[in-house]
Order: structure tokens, then C-alpha cells, then sequence
């Protein structure tokens, strides 16, 4: 079995190669700006992290090295069997992990398409990654015919969680900062009339 760790600094190094490079280019295509530095080194560092937990291979030519009683597919296609082991074990911290990790999914991706995609589009797009992440670690079984990752049922509806409530709460974020502007336009406009008044 060939190990491929990745540490931390490492993935923080890779991204920062990348972003770099990525400024390099769009600098000669004369299409940078000083402030699209953070959101690529952000989403570099986001994908480099998603793919590193969830779509990472353990082995990459492991063809012949499972034994017969070990499924490649690993799956585990029961619902909510999963979720009442770990907590029947008090070990939420997998499930936890499991939630977290796609809940940064919709606001970086609305931080980053804001200007050139709709929040619709960017909700269904997203949606379309994140219920994808199972069949590609499924999908990665198969070619590495190694069980690398278990495709469990429980931990999509997990992912959907994790999603579905950083998109609330980036919407409520939104409309908390309308609201905020909306009054201070009120005060402002009604500060205005008064001094006309006088």
C-alpha cells in the first residue's frame, strides 16, 4: 500500500504556488486585480482540502491487492445506520466533520460567481458537486479497485446538512445586511428632511 500523506503546510505551500501562479496569468492577460488574490488562494486552499479529505486516494495501483472478502465498492446503502453507530459509540466528531466540511461549499462559491452567476445558479451547481461527492469516491474505488473511500448513504445526507445550512446562512447574512443599509438610508433620508425643515 503506497501512503500519500499531505500535510497541512504542504496543501498551504501547493496553494499558495497555485494562486501565484494563477495571478501571474491573469496579470498577462491583463485581466488582475488586487483583490482576486484572496479568493483564489481561498478556493485553492478549499479544493485542495476537499479533495484531500474526501476524494484522495490511500493507494493509486492497487489493482490486485484486495482480498476476496473486502468489497471495492465499500457501500453502505442503509440509511441513518452510520449516524446511530457513531452515536451509540459517543463519537460525533466524524458526523460533525461530515456536516463541516461542505457548509463552506455556496459562500465561497457566492463570494467568488457573484458577478457573473445568479445565486440560482450557483445553489443548483453547488448542489450538483456536493451530491456527486459520494459516486466520485465510488467512482474511485472502482478505477484504484481498492476500497479507498466508504460510500455511505448517511454521510451524502450528511454533506446535503452541511450544505443546505451554509446556504441559510449566507442568505440570512445577505438580507441582514439589507436590512442594516435599508435603515441607515431611512435615518439618512430622514436626517436630510429634518435639516431642510429647519
Amino acid at each position: 500500500m503506497v501512503e500519500t500523506g499531505i500535510s497541512l503546510i504542504v496543501v498551504i505551500v501547493i496553494s499558495l504556488f497555485i494562486t501565484s501562479l494563477i495571478c501571474l496569468i491573469l496579470k498577462g492577460l491583463k485581466r488582475f486585480e488586487r483583490n482576486m488574490i484572496s479568493k483564489i488562494f481561498l478556493c485553492v486552499l478549499y479544493l485542495l482540502s476537499i479533495y484531500l479529505l474526501l476524494f484522495k486516494p490511500y493507494i493509486y495501483n492497487g489493482f490486485g491487492r484486495v482480498s476476496k472478502d473486502m468489497s471495492i465498492t465499500n457501500l453502505s446503502l442503509k440509511p441513518f445506520s452510520t449516524i446511530e453507530m457513531y452515536l451509540e459509540n459517543n463519537k460525533s466528531l466524524p458526523l460533525i466533520g461530515s456536516v463541516v466540511v461542505t457548509i463552506p461549499i455556496f459562500p465561497i462559491a457566492d463570494w467568488c460567481l457573484r458577478n457573473c452567476l445568479s445565486k440560482k445558479k450557483i445553489f443548483s451547481l453547488m448542489l450538483l458537486f456536493v451530491c456527486l461527492i459520494e459516486p466520485i469516491q465510488l467512482a474511485i474505488n472502482m478505477i484504484t479497485a481498492y476500497p479507498n473511500k466508504v460510500v455511505d448513504i448517511d454521510d451524502f445526507f450528511l454533506n446535503l446538512i452541511g450544505y443546505l445550512f451554509g446556504f441559510i446562512t449566507t442568505i440570512l447574512i445577505y438580507r441582514i445586511k439589507s436590512n442594516m443599509c435599508k435603515k441607515k438610508q431611512e435615518h439618512a433620508t430622514d436626517t436630510k428632511s429634518v435639516a431642510n425643515r429647519i
